[in-house]
């Protein structure tokens, strides 16, 4: 059964001395080795270059090429330089030894041979060799499985203070695996600030539950905060070194697919909410107002209270407006689409929001903009609460510039939009800003930043944005930095049934 396992290992033998060669081949051919014989150091070098050897058995006095400088060869040589080679030599000098050792040899065996000890050593190299090849081919598939992971696979030692992640950290947060290497802590000091005391009890809690999966924002590369679910187990080693292994998954796409399922269950329910107040504020208003007209036909001779009941009643005839919304956040706002000039619906809506404003308005747009399907009148209330927005934003004067291009999106890993050929409408203004924590509910119903019962202070304005662009299967995102301003985004797909013009 040995013999047969031993012939899958090739063995060259290169002594100048026939009978040195025929002593050591019977031993090895006996035990099943395929065996292979060069009389020099030239001819040796040309058997390696055709044949794969397992082990070489070198002479190390031999004419013209002493066995030390072919085994220079061997190990300057790309393809040869990880075969073992075990001397041959009578020398017994320890000089001699060491020299065979500095070159590259892995053992030697003394002449003359004794059969038990050449086939203990040359087992004993073999053994290795294939030991490290299993080494090798396992790290290589575990190397493999960690790079073909879509996930970031991390490994820190607290006593080392070495962290290790595989190269998938690139391509999700856009720093290189030695950046971390480099800075074992480079991984903690990117987590956002809202989510350290939550990571750091995770770490602490790993110490008796040995496991655990947390999810938190971290920074990439480009200054963007994603979100990881990281599951991790903790491992004590010998040295009572504590490594902490984890598998942390890019979830952002999730996050922002919930946080829309949010936006809309917060609409839908406020539109119910919202329904039944405004029924019932629109009964109060029509009798309160039926009782000023009927009031002020009393008293119309009482020129300064007849005055002032006009001034009510004006003030009761604005809060139609907030009836209005009311009704259509309850409704659903469904649009009546149809193609129509998109250009001309925004011009109209910055003569609405901007005529009397003191701000400078610039407008572009690509040369052919796509036909989309929309419902003007809702699209133009869009632009118009954007536009009155940025204008209140801005309380010195400055400039709103409105942008609209074509634009395809193919699916973009960290995009909520789905694939295919929009219009993009960006709005950019030179206001306060929103603060960031902010960002994520500036859609939501009643949320406004401005003081309550104002014209626009009730934060129905965004919210009702959100909804419309929503139905009309489209996007619509901010992006802000407190002091600089902001940019809102619309995103209005192109119909299949239409072709580009």
């Amino acid at each position: 059964m040995e013999n047969e396992y031993n012939k899958n290992f090739q063995i060259l033998i290169v002594d100048d001395i026939p009978e040195n060669i025929q002593v050591l081949g019977n031993t090895l051919r006996e035990q099943g080795y395929s065996l292979s014989f060069a009389t020099d150091g030239k001819q040796a070098i040309k058997l390696a270059s055709m044949s794969m050897f397992d082990l070489i058995l070198l002479d190390i006095m031999m004419p013209e090429m002493d066995g030390f400088e072919v085994c220079k060869h061997f190990k300057n040589n790309s393809i040869t330089k990880e075969i073992p080679i075990m001397f041959l030599t009578a020398k017994t000098n320890i000089e001699s030894i060491m020299q065979g050792f500095e070159v590259g040899a892995v053992d030697y065996i003394q002449k003359p041979f004794h059969p038990a000890e050449v086939l203990a050593r040359v087992k004993t190299q073999l053994a290795l060799k294939r030991s490290r090849e299993n080494l090798q081919e396992s790290e290589a598939k575990y190397r493999r499985l960690l790079e073909g992971t879509s996930d970031i696979i991390y490994s820190f030692s607290e006593k080392k203070k070495e962290f290790y992640v595989s190269s998938r950290v690139e391509k999700i947060l856009g720093y290189k695996s030695s950046d971390f290497h480099k800075n074992p802590f480079l991984w903690f000091d990117l987590i956002h600030p809202d989510d350290i005391e939550k990571y750091n009890n995770i770490l602490k809690s790993l110490q008796k539950n040995k496991k655990s999966e947390v999810e938190y924002r971290i920074k990439d590369a480009n200054g963007e905060w994603l979100w990881l679910s990281d599951k991790s187990i903790v491992n004590k080693i010998e040295n009572n070194d504590t490594i902490i292994e984890g598998i942390a998954t890019n979830i952002t796409d999730r996050k922002k697919r919930e946080e829309e399922m949010l936006k809309i269950v917060k609409l839908e329910s406020a539109g119910i909410f919202a329904g039944g107040i405004a029924h019932d504020f629109n009964n109060l208003n029509a009798a309160i107002l039926g009782y000023i007209e009927l009031t002020k036909e009393k008293i119309k001779f009482n020129e300064e209270l007849y005055q002032l009941l006009s001034e009510a009643k004006s003030g009761l005839l604005k809060s139609k407006d907030l009836i209005k919304y009311l009704l259509n956040l309850s409704k659903g706002i469904r649009p009546s689409k149809k193609i129509g000039n998109i250009e001309k619906t925004i011009q109209e809506a910055i003569s609405l929001a901007l005529g009397d404003s003191t701000s400078m308005v610039s407008f572009s747009s690509d040369d052919k903009i796509w036909k989309v399907e929309f419902d003007e009148t809702q699209i133009k209330n869009v632009i118009y609460n954007i536009l009155l927005n940025a204008k209140e934003a801005m309380p010195k004067e400055g400039e709103i510039k409105i942008n609209i291009k074509n634009i395809e999106i193919f699916g973009e890993e960290k995009s909520p939009i789905l694939p295919g050929k929009y219009i993009e409408i960006s709005i950019k203004d030179q206001g306060i800003g929103i603060p960031e924590k902010d960002i994520q509910i500036i859609f939501d119903p009643y949320y406004s930043t401005k003081k309550r019962y104002s014209q626009k202070g009730l934060g129905l304005g965004l919210s009702t944005s959100f909804s419309i662009i929503k139905k009309h299967n489209g996007y619509i995102s901010v992006d802000s930095k407190v002091g600089e301003g902001s940019i809102f985004y619309i995103y209005l797909p192109l119909n299949n049934n239409h072709k580009e013009e």
